[in-house]
């Protein structure tokens, strides 16, 4: 009797060890799915991206150099429009023999070939592309003969707070927000959350933002150290409950 009782006990704990760990489970796969970065101490390098379909003539400009705003940095090949308006400046010329030798249709052709030229040279390509600001080029893709694009970066200021820029969420009415992980007692032991945090977006360039948690900077390293959500998979808000991956 003692034998089938102590079977029948370990029998249904390994079942409630089962159920257990399925429950956990399941309700571990309902869970939104994040990663996580630290918030760091460092700047945002600031860059602006400048492009063109233009096909260049000459690169004034190699990568690393410093620059100024309004600088050259590499010149375009016109080849094609200076060949239409040299083109039209030659049929006028043609034209306007033609009407001082007595022909009457010429004026109406004269009349349109000027209106022509003068839509030419109001739409002429630029002939140079100017740094839009001071900076070092950190990037270049052009040579003769191909569309241009240069990456000019400017250091940022030093900021207390570093963190990916797609781990700062807009919140609505202009504020942002980033998910802090903490951890807490649940159904299952220790579970992981988000605290959502309040933040002010200080310096950012698309890729990384340097940012603090209160108006006036009085908290700007309260953020440094702490976990923050990354790479959210699911809907989160403030107090949900969060499968971490594997740090």
């Amino acid at each position: 009797m003692k034998k089938i009782l102590r079977i029948s006990i370990i029998a249904v704990l390994v079942i409630l060890a089962v159920l257990t760990f399925v429950s956990r489970t399941m309700y571990n796969r309902r869970l939104p799915r994040v990663s996580t970065v630290a918030v760091l101490t460092g700047f945002v390098p600031l860059f602006e991206d400048v492009e063109s379909g233009m096909h260049v003539d000459e690169v004034l400009v190699t990568e690393g150099d410093e620059v100024q705003e309004g600088q050259a940095l590499l010149t375009f090949d016109t080849w094609g429009h200076d060949f239409n308006v040299r083109t039209m400046e030659l049929q006028i010329l043609r034209l306007e023999y033609n009407l001082e030798s007595g022909d009457a249709l010429a004026a109406g052709e004269l009349a349109l070939a000027q209106d022509r030229l003068q839509l030419l040279r109001d739409n002429a390509p630029p002939t140079v592309l100017t740094a839009p600001k001071a900076g070092h080029i950190a990037g270049i893709l052009a040579g003769p003969g191909q569309p241009a694009w240069v990456r000019i970066e400017e250091r940022g200021e030093i900021q207390a707070n570093l963190v990916p820029r797609e781990a700062v969420f807009y919140t609505g009415n202009g504020n942002y927000a980033v998910y802090a992980i903490s951890t807490r007692r649940g159904l299952f032991g220790p579970e992981d959350y988000v605290i959502a945090i309040r933040v002010y977006i200080l310096r950012d360039n698309g890729v990384l933002a340097s940012i603090h948690a209160s108006e006036d900077g009085e908290e700007e390293n309260r953020l440094e150290g702490l976990v923050l959500a990354h790479n959210i998979e699911g809907w989160v808000q403030n107090g949900d409950t969060v499968w971490v991956r594997e740090r």
